[in-house]
């Protein structure tokens, strides 16, 4: 009991609690066919949405596990879950990258996570996912082209320098958290009482959504 007590103030001192804080960052390390993934997405970070960007920034990082290697010039990518990981993983990367916004990307990547846990077909997903979410054929196409024109490995080396550089404590495992710009083995034991804390940080009497 002791040991979860010191873990939830080391947590919360990274937060940093005050009556008017700046909206709390949080990157999100993750991979696209990760079942613990999807659990956060669907039953931890949909919280978030409603509260982006006032009271929270959160920077989704579709890479995890991967490995990366080059080979007569160019970047390839290994990936934890075999090559239809490394694909969907681009398509996470270029679907944040055409939304260019916070809400609407946590909420697409929680749709596709949600169609994962209904054991969907993933093309049966995509097209959900667009419609509930809006996605203009536009979007959708601009996504599609992210896909085959270079962007999307682009986005992945992108991807992996964010998921590489993180510290003082580098990641070992998905989905890791990052807060504040700090990455710590603790944090990773809250994960699921995120949302908990990060309404425990706000002690003004403007109160984020849900909280």
């Amino acid at each position: 009991m002791r040991a979860v007590a010191g873990i939830l103030i080391i947590v919360l001192k990274t937060m940093v609690l005050a009556t008017d804080p700046s909206p709390l960052q949080i990157t999100v390390l993750y991979e696209a066919l990760c079942s613990d993934c999807m659990k956060l997405f669907t039953q931890v970070l949909s919280k978030f949405g409603p509260a982006l960007p006032r009271f929270a920034h959160i920077e989704l990082v579709p890479y995890g596990n991967a490995k990366r290697t080059e080979a007569y010039g160019m970047q390839q990518f290994q990936c934890q879950h075999g090559p239809q990981e490394c694909v969907m993983n681009t398509f996470h990367s270029c679907a944040i990258h055409v939304l260019n916004n916070e809400a609407r990307s946590l909420a697409f990547v929680t749709c596709l996570e949600e169609g994962r846990w209904k054991e969907l077909d993933n093309h049966y997903t995509v097209s959900e996912c667009f419609r509930f979410l809006r996605v203009s054929p536009d979007e959708q196409s601009q996504i599609w082209s992210c896909m085959v024109n270079g962007l999307g490995i682009q986005l992945q080396e992108k991807m992996a320098r964010i998921t590489e550089s993180v510290r003082p404590e580098k990641h070992t495992s998905v989905p890791w958290i990052v807060i504040n710009g700090v990455s710590t083995k603790a944090m990773q034991l809250q994960q699921d009482h995120l949302f908990q804390l990060f309404c425990l940080r706000y002690r003004g009497h403007i109160r984020p959504p849900g909280c």
